[in-house]
């Protein structure tokens, strides 16, 4: 039997390009997995939430470092001025504290 459960990030994201979309999406998904010891097949489902001015969703860069396979959504929202931030759900085979990552 298996549980699911969410882990939450965020990091910061100034300027809005596309370079730095990407580069923060990378770093944003390697670190939230490795602060709480998980793998990228973990991940079941994410939703990222990003600045209303970011010039590409960072739906690419999470598929490139493996989170593939898993639907995998994105609003704007001007409450997440500056940042972006991620909740993803991930199967364990036990429940356990997963922590919060806040990056800056």
């Amino acid at each position: 039997m298996s549980l699911l459960q969410p882990i939450r990030g965020t990091i910061p994201l100034q300027p809005t390009s596309a370079a730095a979309v990407a580069e923060a999406t990378r770093r944003l998904c390697t670190e939230l997995l490795a602060h709480n010891r998980l793998r990228p097949g973990d991940v079941v489902a994410a939703r990222f939430v990003g600045d209303a001015g970011m010039a590409v969703p960072p739906l690419d860069a999470a598929r490139a470092v493996g989170w593939t396979g898993i639907p995998i959504f994105f609003t704007r929202s001007p409450a997440a001025s500056g940042r972006l931030e991620v909740e993803a759900h991930v199967r364990l085979v036990r429940r356990r504290r997963l922590k919060v990552l806040e990056l800056s």
